[in-house]
């Protein structure tokens, strides 16, 4: 499956933002492994769902 470069960016962000707010120096390498799995899961579970564009929303 492909990664786009705009999934990348904005998962890479969600990642730093919830890294910077819960972690501290003493936090265990795997914890970043962990936040970064979900991630991945996060990306793979939008996809599964539907796009509406927003013309198809007025249309109805």
């Amino acid at each position: 499956m492909d990664l786009y470069k705009d999934e990348v960016a904005f998962w890479d962000g969600v990642v730093l933002n919830y890294i910077y707010s819960n972690f501290s120096a003493l936090t265990s390498p795997q914890e970043y492994v962990n936040v970064a799995n979900l991630a991945d899961k996060m990306v793979l579970e939008r996809r599964k769902r539907d796009v509406i564009e927003e013309s198809d929303v007025a249309a109805n």
